[in-house]
């Protein structure tokens, strides 16, 4: 017999328990969202339809029966390892790394999976089978003699994917990285290897590959540091953080021809694990709200909706000064919209890979700034096997929880 979920999802609440004035329902004969007042009945103010569920309601009672696809795509019954599809037939690395995050995520949500009583014991075994693949030189997977991953290279894997697919499964302090860090040396050795890695990023043509780029140079630089035993935030460090701020004009960084909420996603990774302030977060948010609708609010299929959404959940978080609060819960709350038109009624999914759970970034961020969860943190990874990020006490409130989250190669309590 599986396990029986454990009282309902953190995303499902009663209505005097919402975090402000209103709530916002779903209406499928307008296929429109709603803000109705707390105490009022849960009637569409379009159409006069009763009886409506708030939103996220509606997205529980869907993402309840996602753990299907799990089943669909598992390799063998009760082992942790995933084909990417359900037709194919070998296991993939990448989707296997692709499904532990989106069971993470719904863990995180408070959905607790169905199956499986020995699933600390299933998972142990699992261990033991990464563990038989490891190189005793660089601590990294060589790969197993069977299965796949998207590149089709085993040190492509090693490099870009171990640490995730590891660190979703092993404890914290069971993953220590190599020395020298994943890089095996430090990318920015100098003040003047740093100002000319600085220089030659396309600030003023495409600021998310420079963002992109320039996040990945400094967690190397970062890496190695702490490998060696040395000040996290050094001089070269000191000196990027001016540099960087000082390219945040207009709520973007870069130029306003290059820049791009995708790009600003991707800069908050990095302020948001090195606790650096936002420059001017009124002016991000205002950046931010004018790629919003008002039919379906941040708009696009996984990142290019969620991100918008991210650059936001970090803005609130460092700025809970309520700034334009109630366009951003309006626009969160509309965006359910899209989230419904990227959803299979089907197959209980985003779509027919584990590719897609990339629109998940969708669910995790709508109830982190709409109903005020400390779900997650940007740029961290939430090892699910160490508890749950909250805990729903019986007022409706919540504990945030001492659990560890991952920035890779850094713990981070959440």
């Amino acid at each position: 017999m599986g396990r029986s979920c454990n009282g309902p999802p953190h995303i499902v609440m009663p209505p005097d328990q919402w975090p402000r004035g209103e709530v916002w329902y779903f209406c499928p004969d307008c296929r429109d969202v709603f803000g109705i007042p707390k105490a009022d009945a849960a009637v569409c103010p379009a159409c006069g339809r009763e009886g409506l569920a708030d939103i996220f309601s509606e997205m529980a009672e869907r993402m309840r029966k996602t753990w299907s696809f799990f089943e669909a795509t598992r390799h063998e019954h009760g082992r942790w390892l995933f084909r990417h599809a359900p037709d194919e037939e070998e296991y993939s690395l990448w989707g296997t790394i692709l499904a532990l995050g989106y069971y993470g995520e719904l863990r995180a949500l408070g959905f607790e999976p169905p199956w499986i009583d020995d699933e600390e014991k299933v998972l142990d075994q699992w261990i033991g089978e990464i563990n038989s693949h490891l190189d005793p030189k660089t601590n990294l997977l060589n790969g197993p003699d069977h299965g796949s991953c998207c590149a089709g290279d085993w040190g492509y894997l090693s490099h870009t994917y171990d640490w995730q697919l590891r660190n979703r499964v092993f404890m914290a302090d069971s993953y220590q990285l190599p020395v020298g860090g994943l890089h095996g040396g430090d990318p920015l050795p100098t003040i003047e290897a740093a100002i000319e890695r600085f220089n030659a990023q396309p600030w003023d043509t495409n600021a998310y590959a420079a963002c992109n780029f320039m996040g990945k140079e400094m967690k190397s630089h970062r890496e190695f540091l702490r490998a060696e035993g040395g000040d996290e935030n050094d001089e070269i460090m000191r000196m990027l953080h001016e540099l960087i701020d000082a390219k945040f004009v207009d709520g973007h960084w870069g130029a306003a021809e290059g820049a791009s909420p995708d790009g600003n996603m991707k800069m908050l990774v990095d302020y948001s694990r090195l606790d650096w302030p936002i420059p001017d977060h009124k002016a991000l948010i205002d950046y931010t709200l004018g790629f919003a609708t008002e039919e379906g609010g941040f708009e696009g299929r996984g990142c290019r909706s969620f991100n918008q959404m991210s650059c936001l959940v970090e803005a609130r978080r460092q700025f809970p000064d309520g700034y334009r609060a109630e366009e951003i819960d309006r626009h969160t709350t509309k965006t359910f919209i899209n989230w419904l038109d990227n959803w299979d009624e089907t197959l209980h999914f985003y779509g027919d890979n584990w590719s897609a759970k990339h629109n998940n970034g969708v669910a995790t961020h709508m109830p982190a700034l709409a109903l005020d969860l400390p779900i997650h943190r940007s740029s961290v990874i939430y090892n699910w096997r160490e508890g749950p990020i909250i805990t729903r006490n019986a007022d409706g409130s919540v504990t945030r929880n001492d659990v560890i989250c991952h920035s890779k190669g850094f713990g981070s309590h959440g």
